[in-house]
Order: C-alpha cells, then structure tokens, then sequence
C-alpha cells in the first residue's frame, strides 16, 4: 500500500475500511500521497483510520513506535503496527483533500465483548 501498483489519476473512488492504518506515522502519509497519486482531481476517498481515543492507544500499553503507532501484541494483528490520528492529524493528512464527512464511531460491542474501539469514518474529494 506505500507503493501503488497504477498509474497516476487511475481512480475515481478509493475506498479503504480499517486497511491503511496497518503502518507508522511515516508510513500512513506514504500510503495517503499514493492514494491522492492515483485518484482523478475531484476524486473521493472513503476510508477509516484508528482513532486516538480508543483503547489500544490509550490504555493498553502497547509497545510505542512514533507518537502515533503502536503495536500489537497478541491475537491476529501480532507484531503489526496500528497508526493512531485524531482531527488535527486528519486535516494534516488529508490537506490535499477536502474534507466532506467524518464520523467518529465506537464499537462498543465486537463478538459479545464490550469493547472501546474507536474509529474514524472519513469521505474527502481529492482537491484539483
């Protein structure tokens, strides 16, 4: 995802639920540049990233890789990276875009467990 295998203005949407924050602070504005790289100008980008006041960022003590990743260690994401952002990281970002609709969702209750998992729920048109 930090390398892109398509042409530049290849897309009119992209599309990215709970994927592009599997990176560090470095990585996920690599993976944001190659996103805007391959959308058309008015393009529109849906996509989720973790939010800082979730859980795994705040209290569980995850090992810390920059001032916004941490990683997982236990269960299916083992070892893997999470990116955190909150609303001045997302306008950071996605200055390239403007910004059209964020949400910002808890899954309170995930497989029966209560749970504090929050995410945003980002739509940007890719500016011209």
């Amino acid at each position: 995802m930090h390398t892109l295998p398509y042409d530049d203005g290849s897309f009119d949407h992209v599309f990215a639920y709970l994927s592009i924050c599997h990176t560090d602070s470095k990585g996920i504005r690599k993976v944001i540049s190659e996103i805007e790289r391959v959308l058309v100008p008015n393009g529109t980008i849906f996509i989720t990233l973790c939010s800082k006041d979730t859980w795994s960022f705040k209290e569980a003590n995850l090992p810390i890789l920059d001032k916004c990743t941490r990683v997982k260690i236990e269960g299916p994401e083992k070892g893997i990276p999470h990116v955190y952002v909150d609303i001045t990281d997302i306008k950071e970002l996605l200055s390239g875009f403007t910004l059209t609709r964020i949400r910002h969702i808890d899954e309170c209750l995930i497989d029966g467990k209560w749970q504090n998992s929050k995410h945003y729920h980002i739509e940007a048109i890719r500016s011209i």
